[in-house]
C-alpha cells in the first residue's frame, strides 16, 4: 500500500518564503520611492501655482505677499479635495517662492526645499535643497 503525501515539505515552504522575501525587498523600496516622488511633484505644482500671480504683482511694482491684507497678496495654494498642502510657502521680496516640504515621508521628504527663483530679466529657474536626486522634479534638473 502506498502512502499519499499531504501538505508541503519544509524545503518547499522555505523556497516560498525566500521568493516572498525577495519580492518584498524589491517592491517596498520601489513603492516608497514612488510615493516620495509623487509628494515632490505635488510640492512643485504648489509652488508653480503661485508663479503667475507673483510675476503679475512684481510687474505692477508691488512686493508679493502671502498676507491677504497686503496690496501684493498673491494667494495661497489650495489643496486638492480631501488632501493637505505639502508645502509651507515663503516668499523672498521679488525673487523667490520657496516650498519647505511637509506632510510626507519624514526621512526622505519633510523639511527639504523647492524654490522658484526669478532673475532681474523675469526668467525663472528652480532649485532644491535636501532632496535626493531621484526625487527632484524634472523641471528642476
Amino acid at each position: 500500500m502506498q502512502k499519499v503525501q499531504h501538505g508541503f515539505t519544509v524545503i518547499e515552504l522555505l523556497a516560498i518564503l525566500a521568493i516572498v522575501g525577495l519580492l518584498a525587498a524589491v517592491i517596498i523600496p520601489a513603492s516608497i520611492d514612488a510615493t516620495v516622488k509623487s509628494q515632490t511633484d505635488k510640492a512643485y505644482k504648489e509652488v508653480t501655482a503661485l508663479k503667475a500671480a507673483f510675476e503679475a504683482t512684481v510687474n505692477e511694482g508691488q512686493i508679493p505677499s502671502l498676507e491677504a491684507s497686503d496690496p501684493g497678496f498673491i494667494g495661497t495654494p489650495v489643496p486638492t479635495s480631501g488632501e493637505e498642502n505639502v508645502c509651507a510657502i515663503s516668499l523672498t521680496e521679488t525673487t523667490t517662492i520657496t516650498c519647505k516640504t511637509q506632510g510626507g515621508d519624514p526621512d526622505r521628504f519633510n523639511g527639504n526645499t523647492i524654490s522658484l527663483i526669478r532673475n532681474a530679466e523675469g526668467k525663472w529657474s528652480c532649485a532644491t535643497s535636501g532632496l535626493d536626486e531621484k526625487y527632484i522634479p524634472e523641471q528642476c534638473s
